[in-house]
């Protein structure tokens, strides 16, 4: 029987010690957290504020709609929203003038300008934003389908998502709060199924 030790190899070491997936090591994190607060809870997906990690303040929020978010808004409400009470939004001057950045900070959102854009599709702001051009889409063609999005709209506004722009947060309200009147519960409980069930938007944006 040969007892010698030796030295184990770099494929025999990743064999015995797997890593922990990203996944699995938030959810572990979560348990340890938990210990001291049961009722904790978390949201691992993100707002501009959270991807550019720059000083939150009027200022910079102002800038960010503005750079981001104000085009998109304007142009959902010029699509879907003439003769409702969506216009006058268009019209509203939500933050007052635009004043100075800081430098620093200015530089860091133009240099994370292109990996904004490649990574709009994880940035909650810009999700919540398409589902408010859908749902208008739908109200504008009358069709029942616009309930789905109302009703994921109001639950995703529900999700422990850290510093959401609010001039964005702003309009999701009239959004909402115009389509509430244009909904009678029967549509609700006709579509429940579609809307709880099987809704890929309240999965993928889940607490935990």
């Amino acid at each position: 029987m040969d007892l010698t030790q030796n030295k184990l190899s770099k494929s025999e070491w990743m064999t015995i010690e797997v890593s922990v997936p990203e996944n699995e090591k938030q959810i572990i994190k979560l348990i340890m957290d938990g210990y001291h607060n049961v009722n904790i809870h978390t949201n691992e997906n993100q707002s501009m504020y959270s991807f550019v990690k720059i000083e939150q303040n009027p200022e910079t929020e102002y800038l960010l709609y503005k750079k981001y978010f104000q085009e998109q808004i304007q142009e959902i409400i010029k699509k879907y929203g003439k003769n409702t009470p969506l216009e006058k939004y268009i019209d509203s001057n939500n933050g007052g003038e635009l004043k100075h950045m800081k430098s620093a900070d200015m530089i860091r959102i133009q240099n994370l300008e292109t990996n904004i854009k490649e990574n709009k599709k994880f940035i909650f702001e810009f999700l919540i934003l398409d589902l408010c051009g859908d749902l208008l889409k739908q109200i504008a063609k009358r069709k029942q389908k616009y309930a789905f999005y109302l009703y994921t709209i109001v639950q995703l506004k529900k999700a422990s998502i850290h510093n959401i722009n609010k001039h964005v947060l702003s309009f999701i309200e009239l959004v909402t709060k115009y389509a509430n009147s244009l909904t009678k519960t029967s549509e609700i409980i006709t579509n429940s199924y579609e809307l709880i069930e099987c809704n890929k938007y309240l999965l993928k944006y889940e607490q935990r």
